[in-house]
């Protein structure tokens, strides 16, 4: 049975990351005054990112923050590859990781991000 202290953190690392998936877009379409999903999905897909769906790697470049904030690919314990895209697949289904080091990494890149999108929008 998972602890109520384990089960905070990774609620939190999902809202973390849902935190900076909805700012990054917001920040796309304001600069790009765009005015809805359906144009966010098109100036996407114009400027050769095809789907962005949950992608915040994507956004970040388009952002040109993707050297600044360097998120990696995680691995489950059974070796399985999640993307960082799928990030919020990996914890709202409670998976567990190979690379703790590597998580936690990440959750404190996304924390920063959250920080940076807090100034910029």
């Amino acid at each position: 049975m998972i602890s109520d202290d384990e089960k905070y953190e990774k609620d939190k690392r999902l809202i973390l990351f849902y935190a900076v998936e909805c700012g990054l877009k917001y920040w796309i379409m304001k600069n790009e005054m765009l005015k809805d999903y359906e144009e966010l999905d098109a100036y996407a897909k114009n400027k050769g990112m095809g789907d962005i769906g949950h992608d915040i790697k994507k956004m970040l470049k388009d952002r040109n923050m993707d050297r600044k904030y360097m998120l990696k690919n995680l691995k489950t314990s059974t070796g399985q590859r999640i993307d960082v895209k799928n990030s919020n697949q990996f914890w709202r289904y409670g998976a567990k990781t190979h690379d703790t080091e590597t998580e936690s990494k990440n959750v404190k890149v996304l924390d920063k991000i959250v920080r940076d999108l807090i100034k910029r929008v």
